[in-house]
C-alpha cells in the first residue's frame, strides 16, 4: 500500500495537445535518509556494548573473586543477550550482574544476590 501511495507521488503528469491530462510513470527513487546516516552505526554499536560489558563483568567478576571460567561464561551470556536484543530498556549493569549471578548459579558458587548489584 505504502509503495502504490509512494509511486503515485512521484508519477509526472503530461498534457496532450488536445487538453488532456495523463499520469506518465517517472523513475522510482528511494528517499533520501540524510547524510548523517551510517548503515554500519549498529555493528559499532553493538560492538561498543560487547567492549564495555566485556570490561564490567571483567571489574566485577574480579571483586567478586571468580575465576576465569566463571568470567568467560558469563560474557558468553552476555553475548547471546546482546545478540538476542534483549538489552533494550535495561541498565547495563543489571544485564551483568543478571549474567554473574546465573553463572554462580549454574557453576555453584556460592554468592549472595546483595553483593552482586552494583
Amino acid at each position: 500500500m505504502k509503495a502504490a501511495v509512494f509511486m503515485l507521488k512521484h508519477q509526472q503528469r503530461t498534457e496532450c495537445l488536445c487538453g488532456v491530462s495523463a499520469l506518465q510513470p517517472g523513475p522510482v527513487k528511494a528517499p533520501l535518509l540524510g547524510s548523517g546516516f551510517h548503515t554500519s552505526v549498529g555493528k559499532e554499536s553493538r560492538a561498543q556494548t560487547l567492549q564495555g560489558g566485556k570490561r564490567h563483568i571483567q571489574q566485577l567478576g574480579s571483586q567478586l573473586q571468580l575465576n576465569q571460567h566463571c568470567l568467560d561464561t558469563a560474557f558468553n551470556f552476555f553475548k547471546m543477550v546482546v545478540s538476542k536484543h534483549l538489552t533494550r530498556g535495561r541498565k547495563m549493569e543489571h544485564v551483568i550482574a543478571a549474567c554473574l549471578y546465573l553463572v554462580c548459579r549454574t557453576e555453584g558458587t556460592p554468592r549472595i544476590l546483595a553483593t552482586t548489584v552494583m
